[in-house]
């Protein structure tokens, strides 16, 4: 599947269930953000690489599955910066 325009899609990180010194997180307990990786980008997209670990909010609506992972899809300007 490829993105076309300003759209990017990106691989979701896996929740974090424990902290790490172990403890067991309940499921309420959510991050305000979430990580991923660029798997595909829009001709417009300038700013962007795949393979590029980025980081998003948590809430996003534009979800789809694909070879069994999560991908959200996402605007360019929806991101909130690139992890490195």
């Amino acid at each position: 599947m490829q993105a076309i325009n300003d759209y990017v899609f990106v691989e979701l990180d896996p929740e974090v269930t424990m902290s790490p010194g172990g403890i067991v997180l309940p499921a309420g307990v959510k991050s305000e953000f979430k990580t991923g990786v660029v798997v595909s980008i829009g001709e417009k997209v300038t700013n962007l690489q795949l393979k590029q670990r980025v980081l998003l909010r948590a809430y996003l609506t534009q979800k789809l599955e694909q070879n069994g992972k999560e991908v959200v899809i996402l605007k360019n300007e929806e991101f909130l910066g690139i992890i490195e």
